[in-house]
């Protein structure tokens, strides 16, 4: 779901991500600008009885544009060293004309596979690099690469899910997967051309799949992956039996040791309240423990003891969830941990699969609340916005493990922006900025907050300004607030003082862009009120929320706005939005309100087509023009 705040620090510092979950798509890319197509795709799976798999893939991907940047021909293939060995084999580069060019054994590299983003990871996923010889526009890269897994991540289950892109072409794609007869699957199957058969001891599924004419890049924020072709098999039947079979790896985990009960009674220490104690013990977990990506061996799937995690004072979403609910456990408060995904769906599949999730929070059933500890920034009883409404597992050794979080309730999600400008004697305008915010947004905030405490003021107002390319500024400053306190509200204000403003200036634009930490009234909770990459029907993401923006200006004796903008009031079912202009003296003053109400988490249908037209007029009114002419001379 998209976050509210502009991603000011990231963009420019490299300071970690606070980019939009909705982010701005771009434009679909014709087929004819993609470098590569599947002329031919084989993967054989054999899975045995205690649910360990053999994979033989052979892949000829002909390249048919050859990037100008870059080594041509040179393919990575990722594996975890800890679970399951690879070996390449029978690979060659196929010329045009048909020729055949071996790939020297030497040209098969195994390496450390990079670090993705800024998220510190600690993994054990390894690379094969196959460095293909004279690659040109044309060619063919041919492959075989044999996966055998070491262990079953569940012993004796098997779950596997492929939605083959369909931005690719793909002349002939083949997929078989043989199981033991003893093993029960669930299949669920789209436009795959499914056959089943019986071979020996074996079922055998087989799917085919083809993509002559690639499609362009998918525009909607809310993908619908069960509409396109895919095949999703399980050998465990439900959701429910998934939870059941995947608890003990976990479940187990949840020990009170004399280390874990030693600092739970430390943190609650005068606290006789069971919420008050779990506040506390989310707190400390929240602000002690750092987020860190843990992908060595099984760690990717089972969490550490709590003990190793507080030794370590980091680990991963898992990690974390396991020690809130041991130190929970240790002051007899309930806890569940709980199985979500971080994209933007909001259904169950047809069958179950480890890949739908990839984050695991926890259920205080006694409290009546989900908590995800790992943002480090969200109060006590305030999820991230991306784990709203959302399918989720609850990991249950018996019993009903579907269930779903939350949706925002309206008055928990709000912002407020506030500016004051003062046009001074030199004819340069002095901004004072505050802006706050409650529930998910007040996390985002606090992680700007954080992020200026340890850039220091100065440096990033100077990023935000040259984000909102304002040049020519002084004095540029922020004073965020404690972000140690997770409080359901934060606030940072700050101010600058702009360049001489000239006559015919936006000057309400301009003056409230400069140091701009959140989107506009109306930008967000029912889809983005500007994205050319997004059409009119396609489904956004849309949520309960209030925006609100006060600007007043003084213009001193310097300048007046050639005319006052009209006010503007709309409602719909879903939707208020109201902008008032108002005029004392030398000072003009702007208010706008949005507020959204929805009970679902995705705008498609006549609910999407309410938010488009409504966003529309909203984007009209930011576009009135606001332009200064010259005060009137005093007699």
């Amino acid at each position: 779901m998209r976050r509210h705040f502009l991603p000011l620090l990231s963009a420019l510092l490299a300071l970690g991500s606070m980019a939009a979950a909705q982010p701005t798509s771009p434009p679909p890319s014709p087929a004819s600008e993609l470098p590569l197509r599947i002329k031919q795709f084989r993967d054989e799976i054999v899975v045995g009885p205690e649910g360990r798999v053999q994979s033989t893939i052979t892949s000829a991907i002909q390249i048919l544009r050859v990037p100008p940047t870059g080594p041509a021909g040179q393919l990575p293939i990722n594996y975890n060293a800890t679970l399951e060995e690879v070996e390449i084999t029978g690979a060659y580069t196929q010329k045009a004309d048909g020729r055949k060019i071996p790939v020297a054994p030497a040209a098969i590299l195994t390496q450390h596979a990079p670090a993705q983003g800024l998220t510190p990871v600690y993994t054990d996923v390894e690379q094969k690099v196959i460095i293909f010889p004279n690659v040109e526009a044309g060619d063919t890269l041919v492959y075989t690469e044999t996966r055998r897994d070491k262990q079953a991540v569940i012993p004796g289950q098997f779950m596997m899910a492929n939605y083959p892109n369909l931005m690719l072409g793909a002349d002939d794609s083949q997929f078989t997967l043989r199981v033991p007869k003893t093993m029960t699957l669930t299949v669920d199957s789209k436009d795959m051309n499914q056959a089943v058969s019986e071979e020996g001891e074996q079922t055998v599924y087989r799917w085919r799949f083809s993509n002559p004419r690639p499609q362009p890049r998918p525009t909607s924020p809310v993908p619908r992956p069960d509409t396109r072709p895919h095949f999703r098999v399980s050998s465990l039947a439900s959701y429910d039996a998934f939870a059941h079979a995947y608890a003990p790896l976990a479940l187990d985990k949840i020990v009170v040791t004399q280390a874990v009960q030693k600092q739970a009674d430390a943190i609650t220490q005068g606290l006789a309240d069971p919420r008050a104690q779990a506040r506390a013990l989310y707190d400390w977990v929240s602000r002690h423990i750092r987020y860190v990506a843990i992908e060595l061996g099984a760690g990717g799937f089972v969490p550490h003891d709590p003990d190793w995690t507080l030794t370590n004072a980091y680990g991963d979403c898992k990690d974390q969830a396991v020690l809130f609910a041991a130190l929970l456990k240790a002051k007899n408060i309930p806890a569940e941990l709980v199985l979500i995904g971080t994209s933007p769906r909001y259904d169950f599949g047809a069958v179950p699969v480890m890949s739908d999730f990839n984050h695991m929070i926890v259920w205080l059933p006694s409290l009546n609340q989900y908590a995800d500890t790992t943002m480090g920034t969200a109060a006590f009883g305030t999820l991230p916005l991306a784990d709203a409404a959302k399918p989720v597992v609850h990991v249950v050794r018996e019993g009903t493990a579907m269930h779903k979080t939350p949706a925002i309730a309206p008055g928990d999600l709000t912002s407020t922006y506030t500016i004051k400008a003062t046009v001074q004697p030199d004819r340069r305008i002095k901004i004072d900025m505050t802006t706050s915010a409650t529930g998910g947004w007040a996390a985002d905030l606090r992680r700007v907050g954080m992020e200026v405490q340890s850039l220091g003021p100065e440096r990033t107002a100077a990023a935000i300004l040259k984000l909102h390319n304002f040049q020519g500024t002084s004095g540029g400053t922020l004073d965020a607030k404690p972000t140690d306190d997770l409080t359901p509200e934060y606030a940072i204000s700050g101010s600058v003082t702009t360049a001489n403003a000239a006559l015919g200036t936006n000057i309400f634009s301009g003056v409230s862009n400069a140091l701009r930490l959140v989107d506009r009234a109306g930008d967000g909770p029912m889809g983005p009120l500007t994205n050319r990459g997004i059409r009119d029907d396609d489904d956004t993401l849309c949520y309960s929320a209030r925006q609100t923006e006060d600007f007043a200006i003084d213009f001193t004796d310097a300048f007046k706005l050639d005319a006052l903008p009209a006010d503007m009031h709309l409602k719909t079912a879903s939707i208020r939005y109201d902008t008032h202009w108002s005029k004392d003296g030398n000072v003009v003053r702007v208010h706008r309100e949005f507020e959204s109400n929805v009970g679902q988490p995705v705008c498609s249908g006549p609910l999407r087509a309410e938010a488009v037209a409504a966003l529309a007029k909203i984007r009209a009114d930011f576009s009135v023009q606001t332009r200064l002419t010259a005060a009137d001379k005093k007699p």
